[in-house]
């Protein structure tokens, strides 16, 4: 076994927590009105920022994600009509409900979900191909609770739509959306690999990697997101480096997918309104098999373009004052 390079870790001190973090511009994610329903249609633009060494600012080409009276997690955007996309690990949604039942419509691919109500997890949610109703809780008090979703496999197992939330209620109280509960105060981002994604961290070796065994709700970013009482945006992909990726290929590093709402979706860009208070980035801690390609990377390339990417981050996060290696 070699490794292709030492991993790296880099904290932003960005802007204390005075600043709003539910602030910004549509593609941030905040959504949800008192009363809403579990429909909606996408609204509004979205700016996105440049591709790492490109121009911050540049307009994105989809519109805000569509208002289902939720509160998003993570990079969303409204690229596609039936409702809200993402991709990204734990990305996801809050949202607050009276009634005695709650299912979640889902546009997605063969993935799995992490499901919490009122705080306490339930039963994973398994996904298949297309559009589907999943129940996922009934037989409820007729009362306020709040339902959370984020997505357990990473970006590599295809995009999730979120169409609507759908309500059982009694003959007084058919169901109802409410507001969603507020952001938590502290933000982080979180930038990595297949450990930030929780690749195979429910497995039991030796075993063969497959989304039953990935669980980002159990990996380190989240852990620590959650001892802190911070919100987390989670941009990781597994294998994938900073110039090089798993077994030498230098096939779309992290940093040229950075940008990206979505990671593959080229002209959709990420607007950075959502604003981290400190940036994690936790890259080149791949293994890679033999035989693997030979690799000539420099220590002095690898600190340059680290510092490159590093710069670029702290550009996008507006409020960065210092970094740390």
């Amino acid at each position: 076994m070699r490794t292709l390079a030492a991993w790296s870790l880099l904290l932003l001190n960005a802007c204390s927590s005075s600043t709003s973090p539910g602030s910004g511009a549509p593609n941030a994610g905040a959504g949800g009105n008192a009363g809403g329903t579990a429909g909606g249609t996408a609204s509004g633009g979205a700016t996105g920022g440049g591709g790492v060494g490109g121009s911050a600012g540049a307009m994105s080409s989809c519109p805000a994600p569509p208002d289902l009276g939720v509160r998003f997690v993570g990079r969303v955007d409204g690229c596609k009509p039936e409702g809200a996309r993402y991709a990204w690990s734990g990305s996801g949604f809050v949202a607050k409900f009276r009634g005695t039942g709650v299912s979640v419509r889902l546009n997605d691919k063969p993935n799995q979900h992490t499901v919490l109500l009122d705080g306490e997890l339930l039963p994973k949610l398994v996904t298949v191909a297309g559009e589907q109703l999943y129940p996922l809780a009934s037989e409820l008090a007729d009362e306020e609770h709040v339902l959370e979703l984020y997505r357990r496999t990473e970006a590599s197992s295809g995009e999730t739509i979120v169409i609507g939330l759908e309500l059982e209620g009694s003959t007084d109280n058919p169901g109802e959306l409410l507001e969603p509960p507020p952001p938590a105060a502290r933000r982080i981002e979180l930038i990595g690999d297949s450990i930030s994604c929780g690749y195979g961290n429910e497995g039991t070796a030796p075993c063969t990697f497959s989304v039953d065994t990935e669980n980002h709700y159990l990996a380190y970013g989240s852990l620590l997101a959650r001892s802190l009482g911070a919100e987390l945006s989670t941009v990781a992909w597994s294998g994938k480096g900073v110039i090089y990726n798993y077994n030498g290929d230098k096939l779309l590093p992290l940093p040229t997918v950075y940008d990206r709402t979505v990671p593959n979706d080229t002209k959709n860009l990420w607007d950075f309104s959502w604003q981290p208070e400190a940036v994690v980035i936790n890259l080149r801690t791949t293994t890679a098999p033999p035989p693997a390609p030979p690799i000539s990377c420099s220590p002095r390339r690898t600190r340059s373009s680290s510092s490159t990417c590093a710069r670029s981050i702290r550009t996008r996060s507006s409020c960065a004052r210092s970094a740390r290696c």
